[in-house]
């Protein structure tokens, strides 16, 4: 009897913990905007061009999404710009939309598995590598263009503090983003 409701226990702390868990990651989602370059191949040049491409998509978004007030205002600038973004180069193809994404390391940030919104730029049958990043805040231009941090220390300051240590930490974000991406993959198996 007893053994039946610690099970019981252990199971209900499990599914408020990953309750907590998906929210906390609801709530990040809803403050982010990323961007997601598929290269045409994975042949070096097709790689070097998806590089280039990045590059233009971050110099042409970074005076628009300047001055953003939130990821709404955010989406909306870069929906007016879809059709300028896709004159940058021939044979893309771009969207804004909602992405499912894994865990994702970055050199300062982590970020867990999930669903996110989603500038996404494909190059050509877009069956190569792909370039991934935050556009909004722009939590990791300097992945791309050296300027030595202090965008993206401008950027960690429109998250709560609960948010950057979500993150940040690098030694608690472990078994909390392992669960997200399990919930992630269970959302995926079942839809």
């Amino acid at each position: 009897m007893y053994r039946h409701l610690l099970m019981a226990l252990a199971l209900f702390v499990a599914v408020a913990y990953c309750a907590e868990l998906e929210i906390e990651q609801l709530g990040l989602a809803d403050k982010l905007i990323r961007l997601h370059v598929v290269g045409a191949s994975d042949s070096d040049a097709d790689q070097a061009y998806k590089l280039e491409v990045r590059d233009r998509v971050i110099a042409l978004m970074r005076p628009i999404l300047d001055g953003a007030e939130d990821a709404r205002d955010a989406d909306a600038r870069l929906n007016g710009s879809l059709a300028a973004i896709e004159a940058l180069a021939p044979n893309l193809t771009v969207t804004l939309e909602t992405e499912s994404f894994p865990e994702r390391d970055y050199d300062t940030f982590s970020l867990p598995a999930g669903d996110y919104r989603t500038l996404r730029v494909a190059i050509g049958a877009a069956e190569g590598k792909n370039w991934w990043c935050v556009m909004f805040p722009p939590l990791c231009y300097d992945a791309a263009i050296d300027d030595g941090g202090d965008e993206v220390q401008a950027a960690f300051a429109r998250l709560t503090g609960e948010e950057i240590d979500l993150i940040t930490d690098k030694s608690g974000y472990v078994i909390k983003f392992r669960v997200l991406d399990v919930i992630a993959k269970l959302k995926r198996y079942f839809s």
